[in-house]
C-alpha cells in the first residue's frame, strides 16, 4: 500500500464516519417522533392520518436507518481492517499515529500529536518513516507474490 491508497482510505473512512453519525442523528430525531406521537381516545371517526400511522411510520424509517447505520458500519469497518493490516509491519509508536490518523480518521497530525504526546514536529517524522516503512513492505510482497 502506498501513500496514496493510505490517503484514499483515509478521506473513505472519514467519509463514512460522517455517514453514520448523520444517520445516528436521523435515528435519534426518529425515536424522538415515535416517542411523542401518542393516540387520543375518543368515539368520534378519524379520518386518515392518525397518531398511530405516524408512529407506525416512524418506527419503520427508524428501522431502516439503523439496517443501514449497520450496512455503513460493516463496509467501514472493512476498510479500517485493510488500513491495519497494512500497516501491521510498523512499530508500534508509528503504528498507533498511523491507526490514529488512517484508521480512526482524526483530521489532523496535530491532533494524533496531542492525542499521542508527541510534538507536531515529531510526529510529522514517524508519519514520514512509516510510510516509507509500509512502501517499502509492500513493495516487497508485490515481488514476493509475483505482483
Amino acid at each position: 500500500m502506498n501513500k496514496e491508497e493510505l490517503h484514499w482510505y483515509r478521506e473513505n473512512i472519514s467519509a463514512m464516519k460522517r455517514e453514520i453519525y448523520r444517520l445516528i442523528e436521523r435515528a435519534e430525531h426518529l425515536e424522538s417522533m415515535a416517542m411523542k406521537t401518542t393516540t387520543t381516545m375518543s368515539d368520534m371517526p378519524r379520518g386518515g392520518g392518525t397518531s398511530s400511522d405516524r408512529m407506525a411510520d416512524a418506527v419503520i424509517l427508524r428501522a431502516d436507518t439503523s439496517a443501514e447505520i449497520d450496512r455503513k458500519s460493516v463496509i467501514m469497518y472493512g476498510l479500517q481492517q485493510r488500513v491495519e493490516k497494512a500497516i501491521e509491519c510498523l512499530d508500534p509508536r508509528v503504528r498507533t499515529i498511523f491507526v490514529a490518523y488512517y484508521s480512526e480518521a482524526i483530521p489532523t497530525l496535530e491532533q494524533v500529536a496531542e492525542l499521542c504526546h508527541y510534538s507536531k514536529r515529531h510526529t510529522e517524522r514517524l508519519h514520514g518513516y512509516g510510510l516509507r516503512v509500509i512502501q517499502k513492505a509492500s513493495t516487497r510482497n508485490m515481488s514476493v507474490n509475483g505482483g
